[in-house]
């Protein structure tokens, strides 16, 4: 099978196991684009977002051809994975973390190359970002317990 051109190729290598679970990187024209990462798919979502890179993604095993999982890059960057005690997994609402909370936490890091300048969050004002924001605006992570 050959890969779709305009599909972004994202490849997913399972990592260790932290106290909070599974640790992933996360492979973009075979440069390390997230690194120790918790949630892969929506993490990496956000990472392409910053970069400037919309449509679709398709994700792979490390040096797979057939692909596990495709999302909308703008639609899964709004998302997160939520394993609560009483329900999960699901998906949720994403908030960006307080910058203090990112660095105590030791969150994943998006592989910075000289090329790239990453902006600040929300990296752009596309018209699907927004309107899925204004849909997910009632949603939070406690209505889903």
């Amino acid at each position: 099978m050959k890969p779709n051109p305009e599909i972004v190729h994202l490849e997913i290598e399972g990592l260790d196991f932290a106290s909070t679970g599974r640790r992933y990187r996360v492979l973009h024209n075979g440069a390390v684009l997230l690194e120790r990462c918790r949630d892969p798919l929506h993490e990496a979502a956000r990472a392409l977002l910053a970069l400037g890179i919309v449509g679709k993604a398709a994700t792979y095993a490390v040096g797979g051809t057939v692909p596990r999982m495709t999302f909308d890059i703008e639609a899964a960057a709004t998302r997160t994975t939520v394993d609560g005690e009483t329900r999960g997994p699901v998906t949720a609402k994403w908030t960006p973390p307080r910058q203090d909370a990112a660095e105590a936490t030791g969150a994943a890091r998006v592989a910075v190359n000289e090329e790239w300048e990453l902006p600040q969050w929300p990296p752009t004002k596309s018209p699907a970002l927004e309107r899925h924001a204004a849909a997910l605006a009632e949603e939070t992570i406690q209505d889903l317990f």
